[in-house]
């Protein structure tokens, strides 16, 4: 992870316009067509400290998600994600509030596997901008006293799988599901994401 200095709400909302701009030759086509909706998603999440060892965390989320195809079986995913969990502590794990809000960009291709079931896969690029405050360990196995760190934040960029599977809910509304892992390419953190979405 990268230290900030600045505001990360700015720094997250510039970096992730730049990762949008990937994503523009596809909005130039005649035949272009852009849907987008919303996401409710159970995550699991995996924080690489760099004051010691972390207990997983999870938690829900909302994001939004916009979907933009430019080929029959090609299409561009975009999502907006904000997060906010609380890990453990313990004497050997760093416990922390952290909160987060980042988005990525993916280009998906469909796979005709039968002639009802045609799933998307993908991979992209992250960027998330994230807070850790409230951050201990106890220090004895009575968890009675703290040893206190120092709020910190950062920014990463992370490498993105994903998969989605769609139905036809009517004309305008189609339901997915999607998979989602995020690997940072600077330490090990991750966030594995499966929710359902609905897009317009």
């Amino acid at each position: 992870s990268i230290p900030e200095n600045g505001c990360p709400m700015i720094r997250s909302a510039l970096c992730f316009l730049a990762l949008c701009s990937v994503a523009a030759p596809a909005l130039s086509g005649e035949n272009d067509q852009l849907r987008y909706g919303v996401q409710s998603s159970l995550n699991s999440y995996r924080i690489d400290d760099p004051a010691g060892t972390t207990a997983a965390g999870s938690g829900l989320s909302l994001s939004g998600i916009a979907l933009v195809e430019f080929g029959r079986d090609s299409r561009v995913m975009l999502n907006v994600n904000k997060d906010a969990y609380t890990l453990a502590a313990s004497t050997t794990n760093v416990g922390q509030d952290v909160s987060s809000i980042g988005g990525g960009v993916s280009y998906q291709s469909m796979l005709r596997l039968t002639r009802t079931w045609k799933p998307w896969i993908g991979a992209g690029l992250g960027y998330t901008s994230t807070t850790y405050k409230n951050r201990y360990t106890f220090t004895s196995p009575s968890l009675q006293f703290k040893y206190l760190y120092a709020d910190r934040s950062a920014t990463d960029i992370a490498l993105l799988l994903n998969a989605n599977s769609e139905w036809h809910y009517n004309r305008d509304w189609d339901i997915g599901l999607q998979a989602q892992l995020a690997k940072s390419i600077s330490d090990k953190s991750s966030t594995l994401r499966v929710g359902i979405y609905v897009v317009y």
